[in-house]
């Protein structure tokens, strides 16, 4: 009986709602231990989509937890007979090859439904009590599972019959044309939403004689006839067809309204014609777009504002059409940088006359209506000024002139904004570019070129030099008594000194002339085309213009200061290293010789390296003593 206890509790955990598979394992478990098994194994019989059978294993345990069991076999064809059949050890894959075992067929009505598959060493047909309840148990499963496969196709039939009723559904209230359902009495029964538009309001079919609304007399003949709304009084087409049902013969009535279709067609027409407006919208956005990325990617590899206006001109005429100027911002005057199209724009403009630059916003003007800028007085059409701003304020104007024919959209309005924040990007990335090299190559303190640029300097004028054939000298300046200055006044006023002798100097020599600060208190001066002589005086000029005029800084007197100057002149093929150390030779001599003095280097033949070009390592800097 312990079999017939373990299918009773497994009914009451079915009846529970438990999970069937869990059922059915623990149910299997009890087959195995009451008839004292290695392993069983339960499957579903279930047919493929071509009526073959094949097995769904639902439960197993003991060794039989990775059994497989082929269709194709004897023995398991056997059993999908209906008749119970015996295994040999290791005669199916997974099989235990030490046991044997049985495969015993469970169903109704001559077809199989379940398989049970038990091993072990000891016979099934020891005990038949045993055996009976085995049998009990099988069928029990082989109804559960049954029952289960109905319920599921009870649930997929019910599902489809819903799926039917919602395609009816939709197939009859979505329909394009009126559909009525009518009885044999001649009453609508049922109509979609097409058909009460066809009546005026508060009216209905539902439950009227068809022929309240449609000029008949009995029911609908049918085939294809031609019907005339009574409230309307103008002819629809229709057609009329039988269809079975359960509640008696039923008419279908389609009408169509042939003025309905025309208020559709032209609908139809109308939103094709919308549609293809925003096709051509869209096709034109994209093109937009793509000329933004390329005028970005092109802004992004120029060099100087002249490239910029290049690109902007470039693309102007195919982004904004029409005709107009990119003016740069000089001086509170706007010049015209880039133009494009057919008007001649002037060549500079009133920023303070432009309200674009004044609001710091796009500015529209349609003539003649509108506030105008004076630069917009003479176009008849719609005028744009948009400003290019950066984080400093506005930079340039964009200024355009548009067909007398065109306004200016949202659209046109937007791109013009990207262009100008893009442009704005350009000129600032510019602008900061040009200051960091600006601050690699000066001294912060007297603005002055730094060593590093004065030796890239010296490498180029000397080359420079040996092609031209033309003289190039050097003169280092020093400070007389810089760190007395320094320790008697204190350090700022000996920054403040630094400047003023880097300003004097720069007054001093030419334009073409380099001033470097070469370290502390002494100054380079690089004299392209000077000779020994000329370089001289204009190193005794500056002395002399220090110790008599003096120095002033923001109003005050400095402390009086002299300098010590050496020179040298570049021959031969001296190199950068040699022709500095020359000139430093000349200071410390004007040093050693008592300071306030110009002192010419009188030059020996360059050393061997040097005369065949080999560059020498850059003298370490070096501070003069007092």
């Amino acid at each position: 009986m312990p079999l017939l206890h373990a299918l009773a509790r497994a009914e009451q955990q079915r009846l529970r709602r438990r999970p069937l598979d869990h059922v059915l394992h623990t149910l299997l478990a009890a087959i195995q231990h009451a008839t004292d098994q290695n392993g069983a194994w339960l499957a579903e019989v279930t047919p493929d989509d071509d009526g073959r059978p094949t097995l769904r294993m639902r439960a197993s345990t003991g060794r039989l937890v990775a059994a497989t069991f082929p269709v194709e076999h004897p023995c398991v064809q056997q059993a999908l007979f209906g008749s119970a059949s015996a295994v040999a050890s290791g005669a199916l894959p997974f099989w235990p090859d030490d046991q044997p075992g049985m495969l015993l067929p469970f169903g109704a009505d001559g077809e199989t439904q379940v398989l049970l598959a038990l091993t072990g060493l000891r016979p099934l047909d020891a005990s038949q009590s045993t055996t009976a309840e085995v049998q009990a148990v099988g069928a029990a499963l082989a109804g559960w599972i049954e029952a289960q496969r109905n319920a599921h196709a009870e649930r997929r039939a019910w599902r489809r019959m819903e799926g039917q009723v919602a395609r009816y559904r939709a197939a009859m209230h979505d329909a394009l044309d009126a559909v009525l359902l009518v009885d044999d009495q001649g009453r609508v029964v049922e109509a979609n939403r097409q058909a009460d538009r066809l009546l005026p309001d508060n009216a209905s079919w539902f439950g009227q004689p068809l022929a309240e609304h449609l000029d008949l007399v009995d029911l609908p003949p049918l085939g294809r006839h031609t019907f005339t709304l009574r409230a309307e009084d103008h002819p629809v087409d229709g057609a009329v067809f039988p269809i079975p049902s359960a509640d008696g013969p039923l008419r279908v009535v389609v009408l169509r309204d042939t003025a309905e279709q025309r208020r559709a067609a032209d609908a139809l027409r109308d939103l094709n014609d919308e549609l293809q407006q925003r096709v051509d919208e869209l096709g034109r956005l994209n093109r937009e777009n793509e000329l933004l990325g390329e005028l970005g990617a092109f802004l992004q590899a120029c060099r100087d504002p002249a490239e910029v206006h290049a690109v902007v001109q470039r693309f102007a005429v195919e982004l904004f059409g029409g005709s107009g100027a990119l003016y740069g911002m000089e001086n509170g005057e706007l010049l015209r940088q880039a133009s494009w199209g057919g008007v001649e724009l002037s060549p500079h403009l009133d920023s303070g006359a432009c309200w674009a630059l004044r609001r710091g916003e796009l500015h529209t003007c349609e003539a003649p209506r509108g506030l105008s800028c004076d630069h917009s007085n003479l176009h008849d059409g719609t005028t744009v000024c948009v400003p290019v701003m950066t984080s400093g304020g506005p930079v340039a104007l964009l200024h355009l002139l548009l067909p007398p024919t065109t306004s200016c959209t949202a659209r046109r309005e937007r791109l013009m904004r990207a262009v100008a924040d893009r442009l704005g990007a350009s000129l600032t990335t510019l602008a900061l570019q040009a200051r960091l090299r600006q601050e690699s190559i000066r001294d912060p303190l007297t603005r002055l070129y730094n060593r590093r640029y004065m030796v890239e300097t010296m490498e180029r004028e000397l080359a420079r030099t040996r092609r031209a054939g033309q003289p190039l000298s050097v003169v280092m300046i020093d400070v007389d008594h810089f760190k007395r200055l320094n320790d008697t006044h204190g350090h700022d006023m000996g920054d403040r000194v630094l400047q003023e002798v880097a300003r004097r100097l720069t007054e001093t020599v030419r334009a073409e002339d380099v001033v470097c600060r070469y370290g502390g208190e002494e100054f380079v001066a690089i004299l392209p085309g000077a000779t020994e002589e000329l370089a001289r005086a204009r190193a005794e000029a500056f002395r002399a213009q220090l110790t008599t005029v003096g120095l002033t800084a923001q109003g005050s007197t400095l402390p009086p200061v002299t300098i010590s100057a050496g020179v040298a002149m570049a021959r031969d093929r001296i190199s950068p290293d040699r022709l500095l150390r020359l000139a430093d030779e000349a200071l410390l001599s004007a040093k050693r010789t008592g300071r306030d003095r110009v002192v010419v280097s009188s030059s020996p033949v360059p050393s061997a390296p040097e005369a065949t070009g080999q560059r020498t390592v850059e003298p370490t800097l070096r501070l003069a003593s007092d």
